[in-house]
């Protein structure tokens, strides 16, 4: 395992125990599966009853498009690839896909029917193929989305300042 491969595999298990405590918060019945075994047979949590592909997408927040993972590798030398986040071989109905800030649950059926292969790209290290969701395909296919605005898309909280009283300025000047 690549040190790049375990990092991106830390920062995605730390995203997911995050989206778990913050929908728990919310009320939504969610519980991560922590084993390998399990994580492959259904998918990375279940919500209700239904599962959950989650994948961590870090360049939302540059982009504005969401990449819709279709196949990944270890590392970019290896010559098969294998399927994964909505063609995963999990039994998960649901792929959920954002950030810290952002979430999106989306049924990984319609997700199939768009993901012709004129859309797949190959990212620049060669590790992950998947395609782009724009922000109005994106709106017509999620079946939920999240936005928490008490963060910022990296985790950190977003800090707001008191607002100060007319009187308070007025002292301040």
């Amino acid at each position: 395992m690549s040190d790049y491969y375990a990092e991106q595999l830390a920062r995605a298990e730390a995203w997911e125990r995050y989206i778990v405590a913050r929908l728990t918060r919310e009320g939504i019945p969610i519980v991560r599966h922590e084993t390998k075994r399990a994580q492959i047979s259904y998918g990375d949590v279940r919500i209700g009853p239904d599962h959950v592909e989650l994948k961590l997408d870090q360049h939302f927040v540059e982009t504005g498009n969401l990449f819709i993972e279709v196949e990944e590798k270890r590392r970019a030398e290896q010559a098969a690839w294998i399927a994964s986040g909505i063609f995963a071989s999990s039994e998960a109905r649901w792929y959920g896909v954002g950030d810290y800030r952002d979430f999106f649950l989306f049924n990984r059926d319609a997700l199939r029917q768009v993901a012709r292969p004129e859309r797949i790209i190959t990212i620049k290290r060669g590790t992950s193929r998947g395609f782009l969701m724009k922000s109005s395909e994106r709106l017509d296919l999620a079946v939920r989305v999240r936005h928490w605005s008490d963060v910022r898309a990296d985790g950190s909280p977003v800090v707001v300042a008191p607002m100060l009283s007319a009187e308070e300025i007025r002292w301040s000047l």
